[in-house]
């Protein structure tokens, strides 16, 4: 692998650097941390385009796996791109054919083990700390579900595969707190068209994204409170102690839309530290979440972030003390965090050496725009032969977003919500180089088709909730997404 070190470009101009990038091919990704005061979730951004393989499937339950190899950067770097081939199966002899035993989600967990191994060699010079996001892609919420046996819901209105994945042979990485940024790769071409879409002011025009009608749940308000209730009966009688429970928000759009467009404004708006722009085949995800699933590192450590307890910004700074001391001597809020930490306690010693698993952060509040969330830390050192499709097993879905007990409340999800989720509550992010890498939990998201926009929004039910106050965190969670849609709609 090959590095070059650029200097920093001002911030305002990473949205005209991605539309260039774009411009070099399919299945471009825009990873970002927001422009917050830099800090270790709020570091790195990076870009790419044009992987050289991709791994996905559209439904786990009955197709073979896909597995799609994928030229490299051919002609000038302002090229509009090239058709893929078609996807196949792994060939025989490999060790991945599948055709010759039975076929199970977990096999696919290990593939991506593999997928993501390939990219692991000649790292040792690379800079320290700096991530080098090679292998981008996301997990389904569904696919969690099938590695546990777990029912799910049989409506998928939103079409999402179980799992999407690319290998790409160069990436551009910035870095917020050095103004440094590096160009990766293995491939010099791919580099030189990467670096070519950095330091070029070619002027790539940024389209219109306009919905065709307002943002509304297909899950009206009576609706989701007559759910919250069923899983308040199911808490009473002892099944379980907490389910977290989402509806969808939908709304055409307009046919000539510009998802860049889309992604800039709500993540200007937001700040995620966890925000990606993402292009699948059928479909593009524009993500700005603030939790962090997991984060592991080469050394072996592994670390989990969850958020659970949430209340709105004041708008004042007096308010916003006030408000942040009430989430944090709030009873109900506390009692379903410390919850949501045991259980990923206990998800983390299934892969972590026996008296390594620790909390040393517990229930604090972090701000984002619109929100305080309560956050802790949960960390652990991995066993030897821990793959990275073994640690998913153990912390996939995330207990933050589905209950505890986990299986129970996956399966009380699947009943009540009748519907499959797709990527939203499931995994996207990135594997590193060398062998580290860090995956969210793609809340506050948005799965964009050709001519629908979806956000799904949820919340924790816990024996003291009530359905009115539920119903109306939904209406909390989404609100900078109407906020957003409203302006570039009208005006």
């Amino acid at each position: 692998m090959w590095v070059r070190r650029k200097k920093g470009r001002s911030p305002e101009v990473l949205e005209s650097v991605f539309r260039r990038v774009q411009r070099l091919g399919p299945y471009g990704f825009w990873l970002d941390s927001g422009l917050s005061a830099p800090d270790e979730h709020r570091r790195f951004w990076a870009m790419g385009v044009k992987p050289i393989a991709t791994l996905g499937g559209s439904d786990c339950a009955h197709a073979m796996p896909q597995f799609s190899r994928c030229e490299g950067f051919q002609g000038q770097p302002a090229s509009s791109g090239f058709d893929l081939p078609s996807p196949a199966t792994l060939p025989n002899g490999s060790g991945n054919d599948l055709s010759a035993r039975e076929w199970r989600p977990q096999t696919r967990l290990e593939q991506l083990s593999e997928f993501a191994a390939k990219s692991t060699s000649g790292t040792d010079f690379l800079p320290p700390e700096v991530p080098v996001p090679i292998v981008v892609g996301f997990l389904s919420y569904e696919f969690g579900s099938l590695c546990d046996s777990i029912p799910r819901a049989v409506n998928n209105p939103l079409d999402a595969p179980e799992l999407f994945w690319a290998r790409y042979p160069a990436v551009i990485v910035g870095d917020r707190i050095t103004h440094r940024v590096y160009i990766f790769g293995t491939q010099r071409d791919s580099m030189d068209a990467l670096e070519w879409a950095y330091d070029s002011d070619y002027h790539v025009g940024a389209g219109a994204f306009r919905l065709a009608d307002d943002l509304s749940p297909v899950q009206v308000d009576t609706q989701h409170q007559r759910r919250v209730e069923r899983v308040l009966e199911y808490i009473r009688a002892g099944d379980t102690y907490q389910v977290n429970i989402a509806r969808r928000f939908s709304a055409g759009v307009k046919d000539e839309k510009d998802p860049v467009t889309l992604f800039a404004a709500i993540q200007t708006l937001s700040s995620a530290p966890y925000a990606a722009y993402m292009e699948c085949e059928n479909a593009t995800v524009v993500s700005v979440s603030p939790e962090c699933l997991v984060r592991w590192y080469e050394n072996g450590v592994v670390r989990c972030f969850p958020i659970k307890g949430t209340i709105r910004r004041g708008a004042s700074d007096a308010e916003d003390a006030l408000l942040k001391a009430r989430l944090l001597a709030d009873p109900k809020e506390r009692a379903e965090h410390v919850m949501i930490v045991d259980l990923l306690r206990n998800d983390l010693g299934r892969v972590a050496e026996y008296g390594t698993v620790a909390v040393p952060d517990l229930c604090s509040v972090h701000t984002f725009a619109g929100l305080h969330h309560l956050i802790s830390e949960i960390r652990g050192q991995l066993r030897d032969g821990i793959t990275l499709g073994s640690l998913l097993t153990a912390v996939f879905p995330g207990g933050s977003v589905t209950g505890a007990p986990k299986v129970r409340a996956c399966e009380i999800i699947a009943e009540i919500e009748c519907e499959r989720r797709g990527v939203y509550c499931g995994a996207l992010g990135y594997v590193d180089a060398r062998g580290g890498g860090c995956l969210n939990i793609p809340i506050r998201t948005a799965w964009l088709t050709n001519q629908t926009i979806h956000i799904l929004s949820g919340g924790g039910i816990v024996s003291d909730s009530t359905p009115e106050g539920e119903n109306a965190e939904t209406w909390l969670k989404i609100r900078n997404w109407q906020r957003v849609l409203h302006s570039l709609t009208h005006g």
